[in-house]
């Protein structure tokens, strides 16, 4: 399996929060298309279906639920870890 892809992490949490690929699409300034191909992508790496997209709107499945578990903490502990690394880098300024 190849490394995880962020930005298709991204993507794959922006349409799980909004639960509309175009609505996502808007908020991250790129393209549907460029969205679903991302998705289609993560999903064949992760060798799991993430969404079930036989409604309406694109729902999570089980899978989906437990990658954006996880997906959502890593992007939290990576803002945590930028901010922790922003303010050592301000204290060592100010001396």
């Amino acid at each position: 399996m190849s490394s995880l892809n962020f930005k298709q992490l991204r993507y794959f949490c922006a349409v799980a929060a909004n639960g509309i690929i175009a609505r996502a699409s808007e908020m991250l300034h790129v393209t549907p298309q460029t969205i679903s191909g991302r998705l289609r992508e993560l999903q064949e790496q992760m060798n799991a279906r993430l969404f079930d997209e036989s409604g309406r709107k694109p729902a999570l499945t089980d899978t989906g639920r437990l990658v954006f578990s996880y997906a959502d903490e890593m992007f939290r502990i990576g803002d945590e870890l930028q901010d922790v690394c922003r303010g050592a880098y301000m204290a060592r300024r100010r001396h």
